[in-house]
């Protein structure tokens, strides 16, 4: 199992990320829209921080424990403005 690190979100202007989808199952797309829109709703009402695990255009995981602020078609942006591409998200706890 390959080991994640764990970044602060004020990193993440510096990230080179993915370019491509990183998920190849559509039950695997589902599950991150759908856990997307529940941090989402967690971030904007309760400020719940959720982690984000992402890959980087090397290949590398890194993950990333924040509050959902936005979720659009073709990103995410968290607390402080950041932002995430959709296509880079390998997974989205809770």
């Amino acid at each position: 199992m390959e080991s994640v690190i764990t970044v602060p979100k004020e990193t993440l202007g510096q990230t080179s990320f993915a370019t491509h989808e990183v998920l190849s199952d559509w039950l695997e797309l589902e599950r991150r829209q759908r856990n997307l829109q529940k941090a989402l709703s967690l971030g904007n009402l309760f400020r719940h921080k959720v982690t984000i695990t992402y890959q980087l255009y090397d290949g590398i995981p890194q993950r990333v424990v924040t509050t959902v602020w936005a979720v659009t078609e073709r990103y995410v942006t968290l607390k402080g403005g950041r932002v995430i591409p959709l296509h880079a998200i390998r997974e989205v706890e809770l």
